[in-house]
């Protein structure tokens, strides 16, 4: 690979380099195409992609029991 401008530079923060993985996913670039461009692994290419908000916590027996959640 011959760069005509040197090297890419990686985003600055983490937050610039979420956004330039989401951008670059919706231009149809593959987990293993934006892992090696940004020079990351594609576990943290995968977390970037995924949503920002945890899951909803799931309520433990005891707890399903005081609320009276039958399941």
């Amino acid at each position: 690979m011959v760069w005509t401008e040197g090297p890419p530079t990686p985003p600055t923060s983490k937050v610039d380099l979420c956004a330039a993985i989401r951008r670059d996913s919706r231009a149809a670039l593959a987990v293993r195409a934006l892992a090696r461009k940004y020079r990351i692994s594609r576990r943290t290419v995968r977390s970037a992609l995924s949503p920002a908000w945890p899951a909803p916590r799931e309520l433990s027996v005891c707890e399903r029991a005081v609320a009276g959640v039958r399941g």
